[in-house]
């Protein structure tokens, strides 16, 4: 689901603590227990950066940037688990401009941040 960062103030003061370079007004939430980081390589100008945001005590975890199977990369994609507390976010850049961030929200944390 699609949702303007306005409407949740909580859900927007945790991810700039993660991304504070965000200026896009909207955000991509979805609900689930694991995020596959894909497409963490240049691919035709498009490039993805993931980071982990624990809610409770603030620790934050980037993920690292995979080169491409063929040149030494994982074969199978990574997965982090995402526990209850913890956010992940997807930015980075598709098509040479700013990409709307992609947050991935356990779905036992939708009452925290006000979503349904």
């Amino acid at each position: 689901m699609i949702v303007d960062l306005k409407d949740y103030p909580a859900l927007k003061n945790q991810m700039l603590r993660a991304v504070p370079g965000y200026r896009k007004h909207k955000a991509i939430i979805v609900f689930t227990t694991g995020v596959e980081m894909s497409g963490t390589f240049w691919d035709e100008g498009s490039r993805s950066s993931y980071s982990f945001f624990n809610t409770t005590n603030g620790s934050q975890v980037f993920a690292p940037q995979y080169a491409p199977p063929q040149f030494g990369g994982p074969r199978v994609t990574p997965r982090m688990e995402l526990v209850p507390g913890t956010i992940g976010i997807s930015t980075g850049i598709f098509n040479g401009k700013a990409a709307t961030a992609t947050v991935f929200l356990n779905p036992a944390d939708k009452e925290k941040f006000g979503l349904q």
